[in-house]
């Protein structure tokens, strides 16, 4: 009797350690599935993080690109979660801006390195604004705004400084409104205090000319020819460039070289600027947007 009373008090410890035994390893399971979970968790978000970050360093963050940037940063955290994607997300622009004009080879500005001045026309501190009955220069937003009110085929100009003498100087335009035809404008360059000088200009129907003016008379140094490196009509850009080195004087659109003429008037230093003929568009409103030039001798 006493043994069967020993055999069952065993039993029932057998029992109760199982039972603890039991419990433990379940508790020890559910702490394990925790902190694996906690694991993956943390994994994902790093992922997720290094991901985003990885697309902000390309330029692609959606922020100000998009019209859903909060869309674009939630998918890029799930690609993370289920192995990021090859392809990078693509982020639509909210609009279009016209494109600087690119730099074709032999462009001068390629091998030119740094210029020695850029004029992002932030302010007027080198040019005079006015508005009278014939024209009107306004810089705003960035940029030269030039108006020739009447369409009289008459030359105006405005110049900045300081003077120079040898250098290639380059200016984008763009006519955002209405012109046709010959409506021209250009560079003024090789200038005598201003008053009198070269003149280089394109057309709104895709041709250029070269004149100089003396201060009394207009000599045609080269007659109107076409390129078809000029974009036409309204609301494109130009990159307009002359290169004048001792005596040679070289045109360029959109850095594509036209052609090369000797002139040795107003060689030495002078002023430099801005010119606009309305020929056919009244209220011709030209933008100068980005001017540079490069001394060339430095």
């Amino acid at each position: 009797m006493k043994n069967k009373r020993i055999k069952i008090f065993a039993f029932l410890i057998l029992l109760l350690a199982f039972t603890v035994s039991c419990d433990l390893l379940t508790q020890s399971s559910d702490s394990g599935s925790n902190i694996d979970a906690a694991i993956q968790k943390a994994v994902i978000e790093t992922r997720a993080a290094a991901t985003l970050e990885a697309w902000n360093a390309q330029g692609q963050d959606g922020a100000d690109d998009s019209e859903d940037s909060d869309d674009q940063q939630g998918d890029s955290t799930d690609a993370a979660a289920t192995d990021a994607p090859d392809a990078t997300p693509t982020v639509t622009p909210t609009a279009t801006v016209p494109p600087t004009p690119t730099s074709p080879p032999g462009d001068p500005t390629i091998g030119l390195g740094d210029p020695t001045y850029e004029e992002d026309f932030s302010d007027a501190a080198y040019w005079l604004e006015y508005d009278d009955d014939n024209s009107k220069v306004l810089i705003q937003d960035n940029s030269l705004r030039y108006t020739k009110k009447a369409a009289n085929n008459y030359s105006l100009w405005t110049a900045s400084w300081p003077k120079i003498q040898d250098y290639y100087l380059d200016v984008i335009s763009q006519v955002p409104g209405a012109c046709s035809g010959k409506d021209e404008w250009g560079v003024l360059f090789r200038s005598q205090d201003a008053n009198e000088g070269h003149l280089f200009t394109i057309t709104c129907d895709g041709f250029y000319r070269l004149r100089l003016w003396n201060g009394t008379d207009m000599t045609l140094l080269v007659e109107s020819m076409e390129s078809e490196h000029i974009n036409t009509g309204s609301g494109v850009l130009n990159r307009i460039g002359v290169m004048a080195a001792d005596d040679d004087i070289s045109l360029y659109v959109n850095g594509f070289f036209l052609e090369t003429i000797n002139s040795v008037v107003y060689d030495a230093k002078g002023p430099y600027g801005v010119t606009i003929n309305a020929i056919e568009t009244n209220n011709l409103t030209v933008h100068f947007t980005e001017l540079r030039y490069w001394d060339l001798a430095e």
